[in-house]
């Protein structure tokens, strides 16, 4: 039965501290939306929100346009150039971390929660074998399609009743014993032949989202989305164990 998921309370009335882990294609455009949502929520009263990015990889000439970077940023490090960008006009004090998450170069311990924007099952496995508790937003895509699912790390006393996060409805997608497809593009022309211009800033979409109704309203009747670019079609994942249970997850239930 469908039913609305409650957000944890100190994430409305405390400064909710975000890790962005990527800052390529759906990473650059996140970014960009959570400094809208981090102006915005502030008009409405919230402290704001406190930002680090992390990613060592640096500005190629194929990344732009596509990507969230100009002509003149190729060559610098993704985070640095977007959150300097955002600091400047934003006046905030965000992070920007320039080198590979590896699962101690970020506090895991005082973070409310993980936006992984990465494409490999290596980054995943890495990333909810290291954090074990607050929320965990995960962005991926394929050339024309893609998902973005909230959950939660961890367990709750009891019934397991948190949030399924993506690796528990999708286990593949962390599944370091299958193969990667992460080989980088030469231009921007060959990088469109494997991705559509938009789909990016389509799945942050729905992501910035789902942040939206989660500092704005405090509940969320859905924590996810599929989304089609070729058919045009946008499909919620409802907070509803009988969808997760069709998807594969079973909730673990521990003894009394």
């Amino acid at each position: 039965m469908q039913r609305d998921h409650m957000v944890r309370s100190n994430l409305l009335s405390q400064k909710a501290r975000i890790v962005v882990i990527g800052a390529g294609g759906n990473g650059s455009a996140m970014l960009a939306a959570l400094a809208t949502l981090n102006h915005a929520i502030r008009e409405l009263g919230h402290p704001g929100l406190e930002v680090t990015a992390i990613d060592g990889d640096t500005v190629s000439p194929s990344n732009v346009g596509r990507q969230g970077f100009w002509p003149c940023d190729v060559g610098q490090f993704k985070t640095d150039v977007l959150i300097q960008r955002i600091n400047m006009g934003f006046g905030t004090q965000w992070r920007s971390l320039p080198y590979m998450f590896d699962g101690n170069n970020v506090d895991v311990y005082r973070t409310d929660m993980v936006i992984s924007c990465v494409d490999s099952r290596r980054a995943r496995s890495l990333i909810v074998k290291s954090f074990k508790q607050g929320y965990y937003m995960d962005l991926g895509n394929n050339a024309a399609t893609g998902q973005v699912v909230l959950g939660e790390f961890g367990k709750s006393h009891g019934r397991d009743n948190r949030l399924p996060h993506a690796v528990d409805l999708f286990p593949e997608i962390a599944d370091t014993t299958l193969p990667e497809d992460d080989q980088p593009s030469c231009s921007m022309a060959e990088a469109l032949e494997k991705q559509n211009l938009f789909i990016n800033r389509m799945i942050a979409g729905w992501a910035s989202e789902l942040l939206w109704q989660m500092f704005r309203n405090g509940k969320l009747s859905f924590h996810g989305n599929f989304v089609n670019l070729t058919s045009g079609r946008v499909a919620p994942i409802p907070v509803d164990e009988e969808v997760w249970s069709r998807m594969g997850y079973a909730p673990v239930q521990k003894a009394a």
